[in-house]
């Protein structure tokens, strides 16, 4: 029986893409929200940092390791490192000033925990279920 790519991979090189997966997550939600109005309502913040992260985690807990805590954590620090690039990029084009996005960080954590950890534990199930049928087709 062979051994699947992944596992032969130390888990620091997994960790690599989950984290890439959540800088992008974090600059995509701050693009995305720099051209909606949030002040009229919550409801697109909540719907945009859901909708990022759910479809991040999804992503990144295929390359993760055994531990989904550990897939979050890196996850969200992702977030933080992409939304402060996003900030930076931001100020740097003179387009306007950004002082609370420490908050926009608070808010994406806030917001998308419940479909972060929904798509972690799809992820996870969905990954098991393929290596499972990938054991039962080699032996």
């Amino acid at each position: 029986m062979s051994k699947d790519s992944t596992e032969s991979v130390p888990v620091h090189d997994r960790q690599a893409p989950v984290l890439g997966i959540g800088v992008l997550a974090g600059i995509v939600a701050s693009t995305i929200l720099v051209s909606l109005d949030p002040l009229r309502s919550f409801v697109p913040l909540a719907l945009v940092y859901g909708a990022t992260l759910f479809v991040a985690a999804a992503f990144a807990v295929q390359f993760a390791s055994s531990s989904l805590l550990e897939v979050w954590l890196i996850l969200n620090a992702g977030v933080a490192v992409g939304v402060f690039i996003h900030v930076c990029f931001y100020h740097g084009a003179n387009v306007g000033g950004r002082n609370l996005w420490p908050f926009e960080i608070v808010a994406f954590w806030l917001f998308g925990f419940i479909p972060c950890w929904t798509a972690l534990w799809l992820g996870r199930r969905y990954k098991v279920k393929r290596r499972g049928a990938k054991l039962f087709d080699q032996g």
